[in-house]
């Protein structure tokens, strides 16, 4: 007797696997370096993190934030990558992305300006995964490779991003 496949997978880890797939479709664009490495998945910025930002290291490194759902259009391919960004404290800037985040209906209110990528975040979803620095590595040079890595495949940057930041 065959045994079907779908029926014998378990509803949660068929989702979970999807997700995990799609996330590496996401950083598709980073194979040149730290492949074996990977990322550390983070959570949503939305919603409150499942332990809270305690697990996110006080280290330098570089952040993507990606939405949850919608790609964007890049000259080259799609993508649901919001913003790259570097850190000297992952753990502030990433908490620093979020109040700016949480406080966005605020600066409707009283008519102030705010970051593009803050509109793409609250209306698109943001969820971010996060390279730590490896021994001596700077943050911004971490940044800079993969900002290049990221135009280099897509031919644009991230629409959250105001500003190259490649350094040579």
């Amino acid at each position: 007797m065959a045994v079907d496949p779908l029926k014998s997978l378990n509803l949660h880890e068929l989702q979970k696997n999807m997700k995990t797939q799609a996330y590496r479709r996401d950083l598709c664009f980073i194979r040149t370096f730290r492949p074996r490495q990977g990322y550390d998945e983070v959570g949503d910025l939305n919603e409150d993190f499942p332990t809270g930002l305690a697990d996110i290291p006080r280290l330098n490194g570089v952040y993507i934030i990606a939405s949850t759902g919608q790609r964007f259009v890049y000259p080259n391919h799609t993508s649901r990558i919001i913003y790259i960004g570097q850190a000297d404290d992952l753990r502030r800037r990433i908490h620093e992305h979020r109040q700016h985040l949480r406080n966005l209906g605020k600066a409707f209110a009283n008519k102030m300006w705010c970051c593009d990528r803050y509109h793409y975040m609250d209306r698109f979803g943001a969820r971010v995964y996060y390279y730590k620095c490896l021994q001596k590595q700077e943050s911004k040079d971490l940044e800079s490779m993969i900002m290049e890595a990221f135009y280099e495949y897509y031919l644009a940057t991230p629409v959250g991003n105001g500003a190259r930041s490649f350094r040579k």
